[in-house]
């Protein structure tokens, strides 16, 4: 590998601020750091993280599949389909209930009555409901920028 891509890092720290995004769980971000970021590890993950190799080996195909679940939301948001049919979307890739994807979806497009009638909800339910969805969304890029700033690095 390109010594450039090499860095000095403590692997906890790095699984740490992944957990922190709040998508993966501290052992999913155990297992993208050691098998992932830390290819090939110098350690064997029980003295890393003091998780069993097997045991986060368990924990990698979630948290590969958070992954895929971000860049899948984005694919939707940049997406010029229907509204309805990006509710749908949203829906399947499952970051956002579908709830959350209506308030989301329709709220910039319906003026705050015309959306309380069309969703039959009151206004405060739908925004706490677009607030989350926008929080999760966030959450996504914030995923692919991890992911972004790591690829290709060996830490050390």
């Amino acid at each position: 590998m390109d010594k450039g891509n090499v860095r000095n890092s403590d692997p906890n720290d790095i699984a740490d601020e992944l957990a922190q995004i709040g998508l993966h769980t501290e052992r999913e971000a155990k297992a993208h750091v050691y098998f992932s970021i830390m290819d090939p590890p110098k350690q064997d993950a029980e003295t890393v993280f003091g998780i069993p190799e097997a045991e986060l080996n368990e924990e990698l195909e979630n948290a590969e599949a958070k992954f895929t679940v971000a860049d899948m939301t984005i694919d939707v948001l940049n997406d010029e389909r229907t509204s309805g049919k990006k509710v749908t979307m949203f829906a399947n890739v499952g970051l956002l209930s579908e709830d959350e994807a209506k308030a989301y979806v329709h709220s910039d497009r319906l003026d705050d009555s015309n959306l309380m009638e069309y969703l039959g909800e009151s206004m405060s339910r739908i925004e706490q409901r677009n607030e989350r969805a926008q929080e999760k969304i966030k959450r996504a890029y914030r995923l692919t920028d991890f992911r972004d700033e790591y690829k290709g690095v060996q830490i050390s």
